[in-house]
């Protein structure tokens, strides 16, 4: 467990909260200030848009639609990838048992 905080601390420059005198954890100070570019989208950019989605072209066999955690009643948990396909099927499927 210790590993890994150290790899976090390292990786996010965030140090672990000191104790203040009465005893009580200290909040971290915030990392510095993140600058604008193609990996970080400031909020207000985010959300400043009229809202109208524009469509996008699915290939139902391939695009995935859902990763999907087991479990791991079989073993260790792993991701299940479901395409759309996957999804369309299992509600048909669904449909045909339980209709209306």
């Amino acid at each position: 467990m210790n590993e890994l905080l150290s790899c976090l601390i390292a990786l996010t420059g965030w140090a672990l909260p000191a104790a203040a005198a009465d005893g009580a954890a200290k909040a971290p100070a915030p990392p510095e200030q993140i600058s604008a570019d193609e990996q970080h989208i400031f909020y207000e950019r985010l959300i400043d848009n009229d809202g109208a989605v524009a469509p996008v072209e699915i290939d139902p066999c391939n695009d995935l639609a859902v990763l999907q955690y087991t479990g791991g009643t079989t073993g260790v948990s792993k991701g299940a990838m479901l395409m759309h396909a996957n999804i369309s099927a299992s509600a048909q499927q669904i449909g045909r048992i339980i209709p209306g």
